[in-house]
């Protein structure tokens, strides 16, 4: 049964035959939309949970990160996982843990257990998405190109985190912070009602085991990633290499890593694969994402001060500019859509071209910035 799903017209056989095709195609939309703007911890509401449960703004971020940690090292277990379990059970699962997580940092003020909700939300979070996604994969990417695959993708991604904050902010505003993890809570238990009610509990693949997985390698580069982001957050809190908390995160940094290293040369099926550090584009592509990060982390240093520290606006003002960046990011995903898929332009053309519009902007926010800017300006 495992791939005859593919051949032909496709179908999607996890939902049940009497729910209509283009229904099935935009719940699953819905699905990763909502697992995209769920979290564990959401930044657009720091001040108010620091005051709210007594916390330190460094424990929230560190709860915040640990949420990304998590994302980033469940990515290479994504296939292992959707082979390993039924469509329907991942999707229920990762939202019922999502809503629980919420349910935590929501109402802890332990620094430790929200870094552990953070982390577990954070791999939830992709494991549905990838599990919605990766089922319309068949629908987006005919003839396996993926060009309309990731522009559909990204235009989720980007607005979904995007509307994350706006949403997060009137919630603050109007009702309370903790109203938005009630909202994810909700969001998440729909899922869970939906996938239980339309979808049916089949498998569509031969069941892959979860042996050969290096679990030491994935707690190694868990550890690396929390304790670096650890002694980065909490270094000006503690005064650095004065405290004794910076001198250990920092051995236990240096120490995961080393180990880390060791365990992907020694061990037969490496998390990380050596060879993978061998190619060229890799560090072509990490030093792209490098420098797109940097260039993109102008608008919360540079406008984030100027907007709330110099012109004094509130929180809804400032998040208001959010709504354009939710526009830039549908146009951009049609943007590319349009050269990449129907006039397959080359993929270095249009990295030149978001590069362009950085650089464009970088130069804008430069010789325009003014203490008598308006907020249409931005």
């Amino acid at each position: 049964m495992a791939g005859d799903w593919q051949q032909g017209k496709f179908t999607i056989p996890t939902f049940k035959d009497w729910v209509p095709h283009n229904v099935k195609f935009l719940m699953l939309i819905l699905f990763a939309f909502c697992f995209q703007m769920a979290g564990g911890v959401y930044l657009g509401s720091i001040n108010q949970m620091t005051g709210g449960c007594s916390l330190m703004q460094e424990e929230v971020m560190f709860a915040a990160y640990s949420s990304f940690i998590g994302l980033t090292v469940t990515f290479p277990l994504l296939f292992r996982i959707k082979f390993r379990f039924k469509s329907r059970n991942i999707i229920m699962f990762a939202a019922l843990i999502l809503a629980f997580c919420n349910i935590i940092t929501m109402n802890s003020s332990n620094p430790l257990l929200l870094c552990i909700a953070g982390f577990v939300a954070g791999s939830c979070r992709l494991i549905g998405t990838f599990e919605c996604m990766s089922t319309l994969q068949g629908k987006l990417a005919p003839n396996y190109d993926q060009t309309i695959f990731f522009c559909v993708l990204f235009c989720i991604i980007l607005t979904a985190i995007q509307l994350s904050g706006v949403a997060t902010v009137y919630m603050d505003i109007y009702y309370n912070w903790r109203y938005m993890h009630l909202m994810t809570m909700g969001t998440m238990l729909g899922v869970t009602l939906c996938a239980l009610l339309f979808m049916k509990d089949i498998r569509l693949m031969e069941i892959m085991p979860f042996k050969g997985i290096d679990w030491s390698g994935m707690v190694l580069w868990s550890i690396f990633l929390l304790s670096g982001s650890f002694t980065v957050l909490f270094g000006k809190h503690f005064e650095w290499f004065d405290s004794a908390y910076i001198r250990i995160g920092t051995t236990v940094c240096a120490l995961s890593f080393v180990l880390a290293i060791r365990q992907m040369l020694s061990a037969a099926q490496p998390f990380f694969d050596p060879e993978l550090f061998g190619y060229k584009c890799l560090w072509i592509a990490c030093g792209l994402i490098t420098a797109m990060v940097l260039m993109l982390a102008t608008p919360k240093a540079i406008e984030g001060a100027m907007t709330g520290g110099i012109l004094k606006y509130g929180n809804e003002s400032t998040m208001s500019i959010n709504w354009t960046v939710v526009t830039g990011g549908v146009l951009g995903s049609l943007n590319a859509f349009y050269w990449l898929a129907r006039k397959r332009v080359r993929y270095k053309w249009m990295i030149l071209l978001g590069f362009g519009c950085l650089t464009g902007y970088q130069a804008v926010m430069y010789f325009t910035i003014d203490p008598r800017m308006t907020l249409e300006m931005f």
